[in-house]
């Protein structure tokens, strides 16, 4: 087995390590404890734009029960 040398190499071998969703989101959580990263993130459009819309339908979600869920919801709660 190769060690990744370069970045590209080192973010390829966390991928594979996180293809699971229930992997992939520990560590993202694990991750996003970090200030440094959490401020790296933030200034992802993407990444921030799809955290907030999970937050807020997590906030609808406890507001109303029964309301329905966004994919991003569903697919958040079935790695639970």
């Amino acid at each position: 087995m190769d060690i990744p040398q370069t970045i590209q190499e080192k973010v390829e071998a966390i991928h594979d390590l996180a293809a699971d969703e229930q992997v992939a989101a520990r560590v993202a959580t694990d991750f996003l404890r970090r200030p440094s990263v959490v401020f790296h993130a933030a200034g992802d459009d993407t990444a921030r734009h799809l955290f907030n819309k999970a937050q807020n339908d997590r906030w609808q979600q406890q507001k109303t029960p029964g309301t329905r869920l966004t994919l991003v919801t569903r697919r958040a709660q079935s790695v639970r």
